[in-house]
């Protein structure tokens, strides 16, 4: 076994105990939930010690959280890890330019603050332990091993993105320095959570500083409690204080949540370091499998798993994961909330430990019940109908979902719903915080089928464009105007060129003249225009649809607040009809859909309007803008269809209510009643937007 204690600089780490891989069966300790296919899953006793398959039935992770394993670096090829190694899509991989204005290069999975590079993988160059070298892939495997995929483990969280921070050299040992500045980068590029499975001496300023920091802005930071060296005693920390678990031990805030570990029986591991002032929970530590470095055809590295291995090193990344579920069901939880409601729901193990009441935390870990906890707090349907593939549908629903955003008045959410309205899973598309609403579309980018979500912040937000794949994992993003323009953006599709695929149509917001422009799906530029006399500053709305039947997409654009009228444009701005639904004495602002109503091939203009008096509403004109119908809204425009001598559409389709109504989602489906549910809050007043994916 190992358990020496290994120094460098001024911080000193002492490493897990590890053994070979010995793959042996263990039984199960409780009636599963949520039963994944990883092929070693049985072997996990640990997690269902702490009940994560119950939890999965609420929150199986979110690709928005990230998690960021400050270690020594972690495999980000390894096959359980690959899917769940998070990527700055802000940074163009390998041009040798920082795109995104953080100070780092190509930092595209994180960055190594010992060798001072973007390649925060284990470097096996200089000294190393196989250990050492181990130690980060260990904890980014507990943490979020990819969940369900046929092979290996499953982490806490299946789907949560690693932040990848190599701040530990590969005999697993590192400077306070390093570390405090991989925290700051954590903070800065977006991380929820941050894991720190290593201790020592040293009461560093700047990192408490550091850890401060990120937990006023929101981080949860977690931190094993350490070891007792080789062949002696765990460490009183009350007597003996280690760091980063003990920065707080004196402070009004609880900023590192401290990590003792127990065994297979809700004991203290005997190598467990404990105390009551640094202590705020255990988790299991000992007979441990997770992920390793995997180097095919190297002696030292050719197991993709290893095991058993022991430690509060492998204690802490549970919590992390565990955070990463809490934060996945409601990201606005503060630290503070995350560290009760944690605390709180542990299973209390003052039975099983008599010498250690009060000095091993409040209990260990339950995960259930902390996830429970948050969705009982939010009051949100629970996430356990959908799967981190692509068949994000239950079984026994058709694939179709439903893709809907907020408007102005709160959080930039988009929630993903079955066609019975079911909840499947939620994701902020912008920072949290910006509460100007949520433009949104689907594009088809790979020739096969809308499912591609692209999103443009509104008004209070720059011109920023961003675009998910149907797991909710961003993929792409750009800003469709100068971004100190604040006035938002609207965003449509529309296959323009008739090639198969979708190019992406911008509108700007109020405040700047009317400027749509077009770009491919990498946010390259091909051409724009202006909707109306330059002088309007009422902001546009765009839509895009086959008018004519010609296989070409037309560019719909409506007029904002102070405007009256509908245009439609050619791909290269060509203005091909002009026309004010409303007359000329509307100027409430016009908002623009497409849809084929009767299945023709050639789509209807849908144009609703802000009721002033007798005008606005909602009403139906033909590409050539003639007069088809109109309705008091669009489910009642549907139910006239017949009236209109229109036969109803062939496709399923679906449609927001706008703002100063119920935040409800009408489906209308062929030769069925209209169906609908509540997307957000009932409360919430800001409108709707929302598509089928087919």
């Amino acid at each position: 076994m190992l358990g020496n204690q290994l120094k460098i600089g001024s911080l000193t780490y002492r490493s897990l105990a590890a053994a070979l891989l010995v793959i042996v069966a263990v039984a199960p300790v409780a009636v599963l939930a949520r039963t994944p296919n990883d092929q070693y899953f049985s072997e996990l006793w640990y997690l269902q010690q702490i009940n994560a398959p119950a939890a999965w039935d609420y929150s199986l992770g979110m690709e928005t959280i990230p998690i960021a394993v400050i270690d020594s670096g972690v495999d980000v090829d390894h096959p359980d890890l690959k899917d769940n190694i998070w990527l700055n899509t802000d940074e163009t991989a390998h041009d040798g330019i920082d795109n995104d204005g953080n100070g780092y290069i190509d930092d595209l999975y994180g960055w190594d603050f010992i060798g001072h590079d973007n390649d925060p993988r284990p470097d096996l160059d200089g000294e190393y332990s196989v250990l050492g070298a181990n130690h980060g892939t260990i904890s980014a495997g507990l943490i979020s091993a990819k969940g369900d995929n046929g092979i290996g483990i499953v982490g806490v969280t299946w789907q949560s993105p690693i932040m990848v921070l190599r701040a530990l050299d590969s005999m697993g040992t590192g400077d306070p320095d390093d570390v405090a500045s991989a925290v700051d980068y954590a903070v800065d590029n977006g991380a929820k959570v941050i894991n720190l499975s290593f201790d020592g001496p040293i009461n560093s300023l700047r990192l408490a500083t550091s850890l401060r920091r990120v937990y006023d802005r929101g981080v949860f930071v977690v931190a094993a409690a350490g070891n007792a060296p080789e062949d002696g005693e765990a460490t009183n920390l009350d007597r003996e204080p280690m760091y980063p678990i003990c920065f707080d031990r004196d402070s009004s805030e609880n900023y590192v949540y401290g990590v003792a570990a127990t065994d297979t029986g809700d004991q203290k591991a005997s190598f467990s370091n404990y105390g009551a002032a640094c202590v705020d929970i255990s988790a299991p530590g000992n007979r441990i499998i997770s992920t390793q470095l995997y180097l095919p055809g190297d002696f030292e590295f050719d197991e993709p798993y290893g095991g058993y291995f022991k430690g509060t090193s492998v204690a802490a990344p549970l919590v992390s994961g565990l955070a990463a579920l809490m934060f996945s069901l409601d990201r606005n939880l503060t630290p503070k909330q995350v560290t009760n409601i944690i605390t709180e729901t542990s299973a209390n193990i003052d039975q099983s430990n008599p010498d250690y009441v009060g000095r091993l935390g409040r209990g260990r870990i339950d995960a259930a019940k902390a996830v429970i906890k948050v969705a009982e707090l939010r009051s949100k349907p629970p996430a356990e109908t959908y799967k981190p593939t692509s068949a994000l549908t239950p079984d026994g629903t058709s694939n179709r979902l439903v893709v809907a955003s907020s408007g102005p008045g709160r959080d930039p959410e988009v929630r993903i719903f079955t066609e019975d309205g079911l909840f499947v899973r939620s994701f902020s598309a912008f920072p949290v915080g910006f509460r100007g609403g949520v433009s949104l579309a689907l594009g088809n980018f790979d020739g096969t089928r809308r499912s591609s979500i692209v999103v443009g912040a509104l008004a209070g937000g720059g011109p920023h464009v961003r675009i998910f794949d149907l797991n909710t994992k961003p993929i792409g993003g750009f800003f469709a105007y100068d971004v100190g323009f604040g006035g938002g953006v609207e965003v449509a599709t529309g296959d323009l060129d008739g090639d198969g695929l979708d190019e992406i149509i911008t509108g700007a917001g109020p405040g700047g003249g009317p400027h749509v422009r077009t770009f491919d799906r990498r946010g390259n530029v091909i051409g724009g225009f202006f909707a109306f006399d330059e002088s309007f500053v009422g902001g546009v709305d765009v839509a895009s649809g086959d008018l004519d039947g010609d296989g070409l997409d037309e560019i719909v654009v409506g007029a904002g607040v102070g405007g009256s009228s509908v245009r439609v444009f050619s791909a290269h701005g060509e203005i091909l009809l002009d026309f004010r639904p409303f007359g000329i004495d509307y100027d409430g602002g016009i908002q623009v859909d497409t849809e084929d109503l009767n299945s023709d091939g050639r789509a209807e203009i849908i144009v609703q309007g802000r009721r002033v008096g007798d005008l606005g509403g909602v009403a139906v004109f033909d590409g050539s803008g003639h007069y088809v119908g109109q309705g008091g809204s669009i489910p009642s425009l549907y139910a006239s269809l017949a009236n209109w001598n229109l036969q109803p559409p062939k496709m399923v389709t679906a449609w927001g209510a706008p703002a100063g109504e119920s935040p409800q989602v009408t489906l209308s489906f062929p030769r069925r009643s209209n169906f609908s549910f509540s997307a957000f809050e009932p409360s919430f007043r800001g409108g709707v937007r929302a598509f089928i994916i087919e």
